[in-house]
């Protein structure tokens, strides 16, 4: 019964997530034309796959398959309207803070769980983002998902989680390929929980069979969308298209250093916090903070080098910096605590 009310008491904070955004931006969700010319891709997409068009065959799609038939199913239930479609967005969107709450509050504690979800519902276009029907949200909701699940797996070692986590990130990168560098990051989080088991430690059975049981959950739920949706008989679309974009240094997208501090200074003081975070986890050889700190380093260097550079990656730096933020954020209060606790105790010997 204790699990049911669980259950049903995250749902709820859930749709509260997606109602106080609904009512803070009900004007923009239902009246706003197009937030990105992406919007009306996908839109346009989704309603062909829908009256039965094949994708990659008779629908041109540069992107994975699964956002646009999840789109199109959402269209299918709930109308064909502007609103419902930005609401499936809105529910990918509050997964994603849903997630990450749980795993910062299971590394550091309801206090930096909040500070660090605020952080992230409070960063640069996170909100936008949130009501525009684009997968880059969708597929940092799955990803983070999977990062869910391996937190729940460093609790209980039980395999089912791995399954999930490795499930998971295969249906992020069947939505948007972006999240791929996650991969050896969330291998090195596996070895990372399994050391600091001193049985598992030594037990490099174990060790291989976690590795290699997330990685056949991985491929295999990859592979299998994959092959249903004809995805790997068009490779053209999905990475050539990518690939021969020729660079224009005139273009602000272009420019990716110049736009990349343009995008982190929206965030300035998110980035001071997270500098302190970061001080903390190398300074007090915190292994727990090793996650947000590789993928801050990584995606910052796969941005530096990945053209063009787009408004709509900007989470992809947003969320680890948030995520060492509430190391910093944790830092500052435990000072603040101990300094309050002695200057209690100095006034109470002279009292």
């Amino acid at each position: 019964m204790s699990k049911l009310k669980n259950i049903l008491l995250q749902l709820s904070l859930i749709l509260f997530f997606m109602i106080f955004v609904i009512a803070i931006r009900f004007e923009p969700m239902t009246k706003t034309f197009q937030f990105d010319y992406d919007e009306g891709f996908n839109l346009m997409k989704a309603v062909l796959y829908s009256k039965g068009f094949s994708l990659y065959s008779q629908i041109w799609n540069d992107q994975p398959p699964l956002f646009t038939v999840i789109l199109s199913q959402w269209l299918n239930s709930f109308g064909h309207s502007i609103f419902s479609a930005r609401l499936l967005t809105l529910l990918f969107s509050a997964i994603l803070i849903w997630c990450f709450y749980q795993i910062v509050f299971l590394e550091l504690g309801h206090f930096a769980a909040i500070v660090a979800t605020f952080f992230v519902f409070t960063s640069w276009l996170y909100i936008r983002l949130s009501i525009s029907v684009m997968i880059g949200i969708p597929s940092l909701a799955l990803a983070m998902l999977s990062i869910y699940f391996l937190y729940r797996y460093q609790q209980k070692y039980n395999k089912v989680y791995l399954i999930l986590s490795g499930g998971c990130l295969a249906l992020s990168l069947q939505t948007k390929l972006f999240t791929v560098f996650l991969i050896p990051l969330i291998l090195l989080q596996i070895l990372a929980f399994c050391s600091q088991s001193k049985e598992i430690k030594t037990n490099r059975l174990f060790l291989l069979q976690s590795i290699s049981l997330w990685l056949i959950s991985l491929v295999f739920v990859y592979s299998l969308v994959g092959i249903l949706y004809q995805q790997f008989w068009n490779q053209e679309q999905l990475l050539l298209t990518h690939l021969k974009q020729t660079p224009d240094s005139r273009v602000e997208n272009f420019n990716n250093l110049q736009y990349i501090n343009y995008m982190i200074h929206q965030d300035y003081d998110y980035i001071f916090l997270a500098g302190i975070g970061i001080w903390a986890i190398i300074s007090q050889k915190q292994k727990k903070g090793l996650l947000p700190l590789t993928w801050l380093i990584t995606a910052t260097l796969i941005l530096l080098k990945h053209q063009p550079l787009w408004y709509h990656y900007y989470p992809l730096i947003a969320i680890p910096i948030c995520w060492l933020a509430a190391y910093g954020a944790c830092l500052l209060y435990n000072l603040f605590s101990q300094n309050i606790q002695k200057n209690f105790q100095i006034i109470n010997k002279k009292n």
